[in-house]
């Protein structure tokens, strides 16, 4: 089995994640993402590309029956368990797009700062709909904008993360209705993208 490059990348890049400057006003976005799913106590939530938890605090505070945030790369989950030690966020390393759990699992399904790192998105979004239960809710965000993302993916050292783009909301609504989702709200500005879709 050929190990996915990004796994190294994000493993080192795991050391200093926590101190990547972000907008000032982080807090409130991601407590925005996690608002666009719509989640009760009862439900069942993955986070994938979870890192080392910058979705956890606003996920934890509506307190799901599951949590399960789960990443690549495992260095990023060594943070994430010593941050949220205690707590109903189980971390797992896996590829998000090989997830593995049953399929109808998950009432939502988070994927923020993650998407353009799918080589194949095509095959991400169908695996995040094959673990989504019926009227599951879809949340894929980046919560600096997805011009200032692509920016930074194309100046990285990595070449690998040079060609991680995020695509307009546009293109990415159509990809999900291929995957069997419906999409059911969309923001792609300068400074905040939200693609939110339903399985039917």
């Amino acid at each position: 089995m050929t190990l996915n490059p990004r796994v190294a990348i994000f493993d080192r890049m795991a050391r200093a994640w926590d101190e990547l400057p972000v907008p000032p006003d982080a807090a409130e976005r991601l407590a925005r993402v996690v608002h666009a799913a719509r989640l009760c106590a009862s439900d069942t939530v993955l986070d994938v590309g979870s890192g080392t938890g910058a979705l956890l605090p606003a996920l934890l505070k509506r307190r799901p029956r599951r949590l399960l945030a789960s990443d690549i790369a495992p260095e990023m989950l060594v943070r994430l368990r010593r941050k949220f030690a205690g707590t109903r966020a189980t971390p797992v390393v896996c590829d998000g797009a090989r997830l593995p759990v049953r399929a109808g699992a998950f009432d939502a399904v988070f994927a923020n700062a993650v998407l353009p790192h799918f080589e194949d998105k095509p095959a991400a979004l169908a695996e995040f709909h094959r673990v989504a239960a019926p009227g599951a809710r879809l949340v894929i965000s980046h919560i600096i904008g997805r011009q200032r993302v692509n920016e930074i993916h194309a100046a990285s050292e990595d070449a690998v993360l040079r060609g991680d783009q995020v695509p307009t909301a546009e293109r990415l609504a159509a990809i999900l209705h291929s995957a069997g989702w419906r999409v059911t709200e969309a923001e792609d500005s300068a400074d905040f993208y939200l693609v939110v879709a339903e399985k039917e």
